[in-house]
Formats: structure tokens, C-alpha cells, sequence
């Protein structure tokens, strides 16, 4: 019978599960793996109902064999078999536990204790954490409130996934690669504690630190949040009980797992019989195919930020006035963003906030690291997780950590520290919005571009641009300043783009100068007069060229052998008679046919592209203007044309530059759209667009 009433029990859970379908709401509990999600609570909580019916029977049966029937003996087995039960569920959920998150009554959520070597199957990376739940670099390394010794300069992180360490190890955390970068500056031990969340926001930092954070004694407090502005039907503050008896009473029974897999199990239930409580569910799933982030203006119209900006700053001006009443320095962190990921970044985050906490902290006087802001200006790339907007890597979090520790160490605020902390990467630029902008002085209409830009600075200020040039005549040399990121916008052509473009996925095509003239094959006349000619001959080219990949087009059928050469040494292996022809582009192709005997056989246009990365590649918000990549390219339209209104001087001037006869400049000037007067604007076309597809 006891059996039958068990297996009930189980089917009755089994058949009213609630489904979840994936919603638009942040938030970890979400996860339908998540014990206690709507679609697991129902069973887990019947499994947990049938322990503690048996416990509950098995022990009146126990009493009755040994004693006689007392009017609290039903009572007591009652709150035996429910404690059995909950010591049942906590037992089969720590070994079959798919999430690290556990919900609370007052932060919403927070991560599971005394964890080890977690595997976060969702997020990547093992998880340690100590009896509080927060994160630590291992097993071996997991420290608990009260274990301050007298020497120690204590600092406790706060904030959400992106401090927490989404996506990397323990000790991968910036948090955890911190301590020893400071640890060897300073004679006192520093401890860094990540007390961070994912998912949390400055409403759950505060929150914390009353419950937990004060009682770690920490010297310093740093804190860093992404999620306040995300949306949702209730602010954070208004999900939670006022202080009170009440309160206090829910904060221990959401100790139990019974009561919290009990709880789901009653609002499932009025889910699914209540007409108007599941219209409301209905509707908080965001339609059919529900996406975090892309709501429909009919459903955000409905939603509010999960903390306001003023409860935003009030937060962090409360941590601030918490560390002036306990001794603790505060420090606010300007968390990095992916760039990379302009669409992201155009849905989740909110600048406005950035700002406002910038303001507050100079009306204060608490510090603010400018992580995102250096990284802007270092054009810090490969920091981030692909297609995360705000976590980092490993390699951010180490930048990170240099960061952080660079200004703690630099303003005196970690005691008896000598030494400084280097920050990776290249120099910051003194400005976002400068623009480095690169360009060949050997090859004409770029050289025309820069030598007008060089001669006339105020053309790029007209445009709003902060121009920093730079001039190569080495398209190598070029190369790699695109591949280490120092260039922020530079010309490139086919098949060296797609090279560029791979190192740099930061990187778009926004535009094109023009025209560089020609591609071409050229041969000895007494050789070749048409291609038919270059059967089975030997023709030389650059590997790995826009000219390669137009001889493969060319050369089909004729059976020729391709020799590998250097571009400039293309017209002394023809003389010498090393190869029947050569195939390059212009400024070349112009030069090589001033020769007595040098033939065209074939030729194609030879057209640039304009590249720009992140920042110039992102677009702008609606209230700052259209993207700042447009001003470059009016810029570079206008240069041109500058250039074109005077072409003697200019082709001159470049001449002079590039080292190649006037009359080849002007030769290639003139197949150029703008410099020609023959256009104005030009667009990257079909063809341009074909060209870089078969590339």
C-alpha cells in the first residue's frame, strides 16, 4: 500500500511539471536545470514528500511495536520524517547538482557553499567556494570569516559574473591573480576575497555586506556591477520583505530545501490553475521566441531597470559611507567592455550610469579605476570571452588585476607598498577619440590622401577627428602594426585584407578611396603579344596577392609555372629573362610598361578598401552623432578632392614621397574616380564586394 501511495505521489509530480521555456529574464535561477525551476521542483519535491511520508510511517510503526500509543508521538515523527526529508534532498543534491546557485530570501540568490572543484558546465571553470559562498582560487586556498590574523591587509571584491570570473578558473580570477601582485610589494600579507555574484547588482552588494561582507574586517572594498540598468517587471528592492519579524521568520525557512522546493510547487500549481496568474506567466516569458535583452518596445514599455539610477548611486555612496563608520577605503571599478560586440553593447549597456558614477565619485572623493576607458585607449583587444559583452578572459582578468593594482599601489592606498604594478599592453592613447590612422607613402592615392592630410591639420579637426598619422613604406612594416592593434584605421586592398581582417576581428571595411589603377600581366613583346602566348611559360608573381588570385583566373588552362618572387624584384627576374612575364599592380604595372619591349597582356581594376577597428568601427549613440567611422570617411572623400583640384602640385609632392616618376603617379592618378574628377563619394560596390568574397 505504502508503495502504491510512493509511486502516486511521483506520478502526481511527474504529470503536473511546469515546462520552462527560456525567457527574456536575467537571472540564474532560470537555468530549467536548476532544481528548484518549475520543471524540476515538482518532481524533487514529491521524491522529498515520499521520504518523508515512509520516515513518517516507519516510525509510528516503530513506536507502536515498543510503547503505547502518546497523543505527541504523531507530532514528533511528523518533524523527524520532515527533517529526514530535507537531509534526503540535501544529500541528493549535493551529488547531483547541475547548478551552483542556491535562491535567498534577501539577495535573490547566491552561490552554494562549501563547494570544491565544481564543474560549471554552463559557464566553464571549477568552482571553490568557502562556507559563505563565496568564491575561491581552489581547494587549497579557501579562507572563511574570523580568519584575519593582525597582519593582514584584507580586500573584499564585490560585484557580478564579470568579477565573480565567468568562463576561467579560480586562479584565473583577477581577484585571485591581485593577491600576489601586491603580496611582493608590501611587508603585511594581503588577502584578496572575491565576494562576488553572478547576476547581483549594487542592491545585493549593499545587502551583502550588512549580512556577511562587514563581518570579514576588510581594509578595502572594491566593487564593479554591469546589471543594475538590465530590465525586469520589479526593481531588486522591491522583491524583498521589509526588516522585520516577518523577514527574519522567511530567512530561516528559505534554509530548508523542502520549503524552498515546496514553495515552487504551490506557485506552479496557481500557474497552472489560475486563468490570471498564468495570463501574467504567459507574459513574462516575452513571446514565442524570447531572447534575453530583444524585447519589443510594447514589452519594455513594461518593464523598469532592476535597480534606478538614483538607487544606483544611493547604493554605492551607502558602500562608500559603510567603509567611512567600519575603516575600510572604497574603490569603484569601471568595468571593461567587448567593443568587439557592438550589438551587445548597444543592448546592454547603459553609459548613463557610467557617468553618473564618475560624478558622485568626484563629489565624494572615492576612487574610480578606468579599466574600460584604458583599454579604449589602448585599443586592448582579445580580452573578453567571444560573444560576451562583459566578461573577460583569462588575459582581461590578468589586465585587470594590473590595473586595479597599478592604482591602488600608486595612490597610497595599500600600506607600505613600494614598487608599482605594470600594466600590459601598448601605451594609451591621451585621448579615445584620437584616431590612428596609417597609409603607404608608396603608393599614389593613399600617399595623395596623406600628403594632403600632413599639409593641411585642420582638414581632420573640420571633420572632428584627432588625426595621429602614420606613414609606412613597407607594406610589411604596415602589417604588423595592424596585427599588434596599433593602427585604429589604415588602407588595405584584396587579398590583404582578408590576411588584416583574420588578426583582427575587430576590424571592418567602411569604405574605399578608389581606384589604385590596374592590375596586370606584362611580358617582353618579342615574347608574348596576347596570354594564349604564356603557354606553358614561367610567370612570376608575389604569392599570396591580390595579383596571385588574379593570374589563377588568368592563367587558367595555359599550364604556366608560377616562380615566386618578391614584387621589386619582378622586373629584374623579366630582363634577365628568369620568367616570360610578370603579373603585379600598379604604381609597378605603369613602371614596368615605360620599358622599350614591355607588352600589356591583361589587366582588371585594382581598387583599395578603407579598415577601421573598434572604436571607429562601433556605432555612436543616438545622441552623439553618426558613426564615427562616416567622419573618416568624408574626411578621406575631401583629402582627395583637395587633392584632385590641384593635381600638379599633388602628384609632385607624391612623387617626391614615393620615389616614383611624376608621370607614374599621375598615370595612376588619373584611374582614380575622385582624383580624376570623375566622382565625389564612393561606395564599397558590388564589385569591390565580389572581388573580397572570391578572396
Amino acid at each position: 500500500m505504502l508503495l502504491l501511495l510512493n509511486a502516486g505521489i511521483v506520478a502526481i509530480g511527474q504529470a503536473f511539471r511546469q515546462t520552462v521555456v527560456p525567457g527574456w529574464k536575467k537571472g540564474p535561477l532560470i537555468d530549467p536545470a536548476a532544481p528548484y525551476s518549475p520543471e524540476n521542483a515538482q518532481l524533487l519535491f514529491s521524491v522529498g514528500l515520499c521520504v518523508a511520508l515512509d520516515l513518517y510511517v516507519l516510525l509510528l510503526a516503530l513506536w507502536r511495536r515498543v510503547r503505547a500509543p502518546r497523543w505527541w508521538v504523531p507530532w514528533v515523527a511528523m518533524l523527524l520524517a520532515a527533517a529526514g526529508a530535507e537531509a534526503a534532498l540535501r544529500a541528493w543534491l549535493a551529488v547531483d547538482m547541475v547548478t551552483y546557485f542556491r535562491p535567498h530570501p534577501i539577495l535573490h540568490w547566491v552561490v552554494r557553499p562549501d563547494l570544491r572543484d565544481f564543474d560549471n558546465l554552463t559557464g566553464g571553470g571549477r568552482i571553490t567556494t568557502n562556507h559563505d559562498g563565496l568564491r575561491m582560487p581552489g581547494p587549497d586556498a579557501v579562507r572563511e570569516r574570523g580568519d584575519k590574523g593582525a597582519d593582514v591587509f584584507r580586500i573584499l571584491v564585490l560585484g557580478d559574473s564579470s568579477n565573480f570570473g565567468h568562463g576561467v578558473e579560480g586562479w584565473e580570477m583577477w581577484s585571485a591573480v591581485l593577491e600576489p601582485m601586491l603580496d611582493q610589494l608590501t611587508p603585511r600579507r594581503v588577502e584578496v576575497i572575491n565576494g562576488a555574484c553572478p547576476g547581483w547588482t549594487t542592491f545585493q552588494a549593499v545587502e551583502f555586506m550588512r549580512l556577511v561582507g562587514l563581518d570579514y574586517q576588510p581594509d578595502l572594498v572594491i566593487a564593479g556591477f554591469n546589471n543594475d540598468p538590465g530590465p525586469d517587471y520589479l526593481h531588486d528592492a522591491d522583491r524583498v520583505l521589509p526588516p522585520g519579524l516577518v523577514r527574519d521568520l522567511s530567512a530561516l525557512a528559505w534554509n530548508s530545501e523542502l520549503y524552498l522546493l515546496s514553495r515552487e510547487v504551490v506557485l506552479s500549481l496557481i500557474r497552472r490553475f489560475s486563468p490570471a496568474a498564468r495570463a501574467v506567466y504567459t507574459e513574462r516569458h516575452a513571446g514565442e521566441d524570447p531572447k534575453y535583452g530583444r524585447l519589443s518596445p510594447e514589452e519594455a514599455a513594461r518593464l523598469v531597470p532592476r535597480v534606478p539610477l538614483p538607487d544606483f548611486l544611493a547604493n554605492i555612496s551607502t558602500l562608500h559611507h559603510m567603509g567611512e563608520e567600519a575603516g575600510f577605503d572604497f574603490v569603484w571599478i569601471d568595468m571593461p567592455v567587448n567593443r568587439n560586440e557592438p550589438e551587445l553593447v548597444e543592448r546592454y549597456v547603459d553609459w548613463s550610469y557610467r557617468d553618473a558614477v564618475r560624478e558622485l565619485a568626484r563629489q565624494e572623493g572615492f576612487p574610480v579605476v578606468e579599466v574600460d576607458d584604458r583599454q579604449v585607449r589602448q585599443r586592448a583587444r582579445d580580452l573578453h570571452i567571444e560573444g560576451h559583452v562583459f566578461h573577460p578572459n583569462a588575459a582581461g582578468h590578468r589586465r585587470l588585476a594590473q590595473q586595479v593594482g597599478h592604482l591602488l599601489v600608486t595612490t597610497g592606498m595599500v600600506p607600505g607598498a613600494h614598487g608599482d604594478v605594470v600594466i600590459e599592453g601598448p601605451p594609451p592613447l591621451d585621448d579615445e577619440a584620437i584616431l590612428r590612422f596609417g597609409w603607404s607613402t608608396r603608393t599614389p592615392v593613399h600617399a595623395h590622401v596623406g600628403a594632403v592630410l600632413d599639409a593641411m591639420p585642420d582638414l581632420a579637426r573640420r571633420h572632428g577627428i584627432q588625426l595621429e598619422g602614420h606613414r609606412y613604406d613597407s607594406g610589411k612594416a604596415q602589417g604588423d602594426d595592424v596585427a599588434r592593434g596599433t593602427l585604429d584605421a589604415f588602407f588595405t586592398t584584396g587579398v590583404p585584407a582578408l590576411h588584416m581582417l583574420d588578426g583582427r576581428p575587430d576590424v571592418v571595411i567602411v569604405g574605399t578611396p578608389g581606384s589604385l589603377g590596374r592590375m596586370g600581366v606584362v611580358a617582353r613583346a618579342s615574347r608574348a603579344r596576347r596570354l594564349a602566348d604564356l603557354r606553358g611559360a614561367r610567370v612570376g608573381l608575389a604569392r599570396g596577392s591580390t595579383a596571385d588570385l588574379r593570374w589563377a583566373r588568368w592563367g587558367e588552362g595555359l599550364g604556366a609555372t608560377v616562380v615566386p618572387l618578391a614584387t621589386d624584384g619582378l622586373e629584374a627576374a623579366l630582363d634577365a629573362g628568369e620568367v616570360d612575364a610578370i603579373v603585379g599592380w600598379d604604381p609597378w604595372v605603369e613602371q614596368w610598361l615605360r620599358a622599350p619591349d614591355r607588352v600589356l597582356l591583361a589587366e582588371a581594376p585594382f581598387s583599395s578598401l578603407l579598415a577601421v577597428g573598434i572604436p571607429w568601427a562601433a556605432p555612436m549613440p543616438a545622441d552623439e552623432g553618426p558613426p564615427r567611422a562616416a567622419a573618416l570617411v568624408a574626411l578621406i572623400e575631401d583629402a582627395l578632392s583637395i587633392a584632385a583640384a590641384d593635381r600638379p602640385r599633388w602628384d609632385a609632392e607624391v612623387a617626391a614621397r614615393s620615389g616614383w616618376p611624376v608621370e607614374v603617379v599621375r598615370a595612376v592618378a588619373d584611374r582614380n574616380e575622385i582624383l580624376s574628377g570623375r566622382a565625389r563619394h564612393l561606395e564599397v560596390g558590388e564589385a569591390l564586394r565580389a572581388e573580397l568574397a572570391e578572396a
